[in-house]
């Protein structure tokens, strides 16, 4: 058989496009600094406290939002405390209301505070968390 000089070899489908010889990748975000991971993991721990669960993560999400100096890494995980906690202390409140569910809201109360220490643990660590189920919905907001 006589070889083609016309043909070219196959470029592999989907791969990422070239990038251009002067643009860089964009750079990550920093890493959350000391402040940074303290702030967010007493945003997340404020469920163990119970009573001030709601305003501990509300002051330093809105903390954070009017200070210029703002970090993403605080204001997000401040927002999934907050809306966790929201969401917590409404069902415990439906359950307590019920009277019959109270041996349940007291288990849910006790496993929301772990998860609660979870996700403490996990932003002391510089990782965002986000909760199962409304998290998502948190982030969106």
């Amino acid at each position: 058989m006589p070889e083609s000089s016309d043909t070219q070899p196959l470029e592999p489908v989907g791969g990422p496009p070239p990038a251009a010889p002067n643009q860089t990748p964009p750079a990550p975000p920093p890493e959350p600094g000391r402040e940074e991971r303290f702030l967010a993991a007493v945003g997340h721990l404020c469920i163990v406290a119970m009573l001030p669960a709601v305003q501990g993560p509300l002051v330093i999400w809105l903390i954070e939002r009017i200070n210029p100096d703002r970090s993403e890494f605080v204001m997000g995980n401040a927002k999934q405390a907050l809306g966790y906690q929201v969401f917590v202390a409404a069902v415990l409140g439906i359950m307590f209301l019920t009277r019959i569910l109270i041996p349940l809201a007291i288990v849910l109360g006790l496993a929301a505070a772990v998860y609660g220490i979870i996700a403490a643990v996990r932003a002391y660590e510089g990782r965002s968390f986000e909760y199962f189920w409304i998290g998502h919905f948190i982030r969106e907001l």
